[in-house]
């Protein structure tokens, strides 16, 4: 025999909390970036440049996560607007192919110590944020999501900024 057992734990803050927490631990890497271009001078040139790349493609996945996240979304969309592109599935798509396909090209190809790649995790971030706002305005997420995905962006794009401003510096 199977007894019903029920919870008085609420969910809808035991997610908010998990998200914080995951979210916010998900930004350490990306404060790596500005945190080794004035590290240690003796780690050299060739470490250094290791790291940034793996951080940068770390936000590559990240952007990529975050496009998943808008697919599935899409697909239980109740609200399903047949005169979108794609039914809205372009928008969760592009940003990652376009970050994927920029951190693939060889580094010769730009010509510079960060190329484009770190710009365009910039905007894909924003972008992806400003897209999740058509959410937010039909209240078809939690409200405490958007507020978390604001602070997460931020969080995600500050370094990668300090990094291309202060890089010249360094």
């Amino acid at each position: 025999m199977v007894k019903e057992v029920h919870s008085s734990v609420d969910t809808g803050a035991l997610r908010s909390r998990s998200a914080q927490w995951l979210g916010f631990a998900g930004l350490i890497p990306f404060w790596m970036l500005p945190i080794i271009q004035f590290g240690e001078a003796g780690l050299g040139t060739e470490w250094k440049h290791a790291a940034e790349t793996a951080i940068l493609l770390y936000g590559v996945t990240i952007v990529s996560f975050m496009g998943g996240g808008r697919w599935v979304f899409r697909i239980f969309d109740v609200d399903d607007s047949p005169t979108s592109l794609f039914g809205g599935f372009l928008a969760a798509v592009m940003p990652p192919l376009v970050a994927w396909a920029v951190a693939a090209a060889p580094d010769i190809l730009w010509g510079r110590e960060f190329g484009p790649l770190p710009r365009c995790l910039i905007v894909a971030f924003l972008l992806l944020y400003q897209l999740g706002q058509d959410w937010a305005h039909r209240r078809v997420i939690p409200a405490w999501y958007m507020e978390l995905r604001i602070m997460l962006t931020i969080g995600a794009t500050a370094p990668i900024f300090f990094a291309l401003v202060l890089a010249p510096m360094v």
